[in-house]
């Protein structure tokens, strides 16, 4: 599986919808990932990728998105 089938796979898990229905320009708190399910969705995605993410990076005004996850994952996938 790849990284991004499965970090949709992941924020379904917290998410109200299911994977099928997550697109990427989908803000995160239209899913139902609040404040409390992003700490959540940020350790399970360093836990089931096996990346640690920089605090520097974890900006929540800067993770609004499906897209914004997606690109953090891909950011730390690359290193």
């Amino acid at each position: 599986m790849n990284n991004k089938s499965e970090t949709i796979k992941i924020i379904a898990s917290l998410a109200i919808i299911d994977e099928n229905d997550i697109n990427d320009e989908d803000a995160l708190s239209n899913i139902g990932i609040d404040s409390l399910r992003s700490v959540e969705l940020i350790v399970a995605l360093e836990d089931s990728l096996n990346i640690t993410f920089d605090d520097s990076d974890l900006d929540p005004e800067l993770l609004n998105t499906v897209k914004d996850i997606l690109n953090l994952v891909e950011k730390y996938s690359n290193k």
